[in-house]
C-alpha cells in the first residue's frame, strides 16, 4: 500500500501522474561534412628539409656536446697526468667522469655515457681504497680517457654493445665468480669455463665478442690459449684480456704482443675489470663498424 504524504502548507499539490515520455526521441541533426582540403605540393627540396629536421637537431646537439666533452676530457687528462694517492684528485676525477656521463646521456651518446660512468665508478672505488691505485689501474683509466676522446666528435654514434656475453677462463671457481661480478656491473654476461680446452670448445661452438683468461692455469696457460684461439675462425681480432698477479704485471705486460690485447693485475677492483672490458668491446665494435 502507498503511503499518503501530507501536503505542506503553501506548497502546490503534486501531480497525480507524470506525463508519458514520447514514443521515440528525434534523431540528432547530422554533423556537417568537413570539406576535403586539396593536397598542397611542397616546393622542391622542402620535403627533404622536413624529413631531416631531427637529423639537424641531433647534429646541433652533438656539436654542443662535442665542445663540452672536449673541455671535460682536457680536464680529465690534466688530472691523470699527475694522479697520485690523494683524495682531492680522485674526487675531481670521479666528478669529471660522471659529469661527462650525464652530458653524454642527455645528448644520446650512449657509448660515451656508459664508458664514462664506468670510469667514474672506478675513480670512486679508488677513493675508498686508494692503495689500489697501481700501474694497472692507471693504465685502465688512461685507456678509458683515450677511448672517450676517440668517440667524441664521431660523425656517427658508436654501435651498441648491449647483450654481449664474454668467455671467462680460469681454473679457480672464485676467480671465475669475481670476473662474472665485475662484468655484470657494466651489463656484460659471462660464459665461465674451468680450463683452456673447455674454452676452445666453447669458442668453436659459439663466437664470443670478448675473452678473459687467467695467465697461470694448469695444463695450457693463458698465452698458449690465445695462440690456439687466434687460429679459430672469427677470432683473429677478438679482444682478449689476460689476468695476472700484481707482481708479474710489468713483466707479463711486455709479453702481450704474443696475441693478447691487454692485461689486468689481480687482485683488481671490480670496476677496473668492468671498465677495461667496455673499452675493448667498444674498440672492437667501432673497428668492425668502420670496416663494414
Amino acid at each position: 500500500a502507498q503511503v499518503q504524504l501530507p501536503q505542506l502548507a503553501g506548497m502546490p499539490a503534486p501531480p497525480s501522474a507524470l506525463p508519458a515520455p514520447s514514443a521515440a526521441l528525434a534523431p540528432p541533426p547530422p554533423l556537417p561534412v568537413q570539406p576535403v582540403l586539396p593536397e598542397i605540393a611542397l616546393p622542391a627540396g622542402r620535403a627533404s628539409m622536413i624529413s631531416t629536421t631531427r637529423t639537424y637537431h641531433f647534429q646541433a646537439n652533438s656539436g654542443v656536446f662535442t665542445r663540452q666533452c672536449t673541455a671535460t676530457l682536457a680536464d680529465i687528462g690534466r688530472v691523470l697526468t699527475t694522479l697520485a694517492h690523494t683524495s682531492t684528485q680522485l674526487v675531481e676525477l670521479g666528478r669529471l667522469f660522471h659529469q661527462l656521463a650525464s652530458r653524454a646521456a642527455a645528448a644520446e651518446h650512449t657509448a660515451i655515457a656508459r664508458l664514462a660512468e664506468a670510469a667514474g665508478s672506478l675513480a670512486r672505488q679508488l677513493l675508498e681504497a686508494p692503495r689500489k691505485l697501481s700501474t694497472s689501474t692507471r693504465r685502465t683509466l688512461g685507456q678509458a680517457h683515450e677511448r672517450l676522446a676517440a668517440l667524441n666528435g664521431a660523425t656517427t654514434p658508436a654501435p651498441e654493445i648491449a647483450g654481449c656475453t664474454a668467455l671467462v677462463v680460469d681454473d679457480e671457481g672464485l676467480s671465475r665468480t669475481t670476473m662474472g661480478l665485475a662484468l655484470a656491473k657494466v651489463g656484460i654476461a659471462v660464459n665461465p669455463v674451468e680450463h683452456a680446452q673447455a674454452a676452445l670448445a666453447a669458442a668453436a661452438a659459439q663466437h664470443f665478442p670478448l675473452v678473459l683468461s687467467d695467465v697461470m692455469m694448469q695444463g695450457m696457460n693463458g698465452f698458449q690459449l690465445v695462440t690456439r684461439l687466434r687460429a679459430l675462425p672469427g677470432y683473429a681480432r677478438t679482444p682478449v684480456i689476460l689476468v695476472t698477479g700484481a707482481t708479474e704485471f710489468d713483466q707479463t705486460f711486455r709479453a702481450t704482443p704474443k696475441g693478447a690485447d691487454d692485461l689486468i693485475a689481480k687482485p683488481y677492483l671490480l670496476m677496473e675489470l668492468g671498465t677495461k672490458a667496455l673499452i675493448h668491446l667498444l674498440d672492437a665494435r667501432v673497428e668492425a663498424w668502420a670496416g663494414a
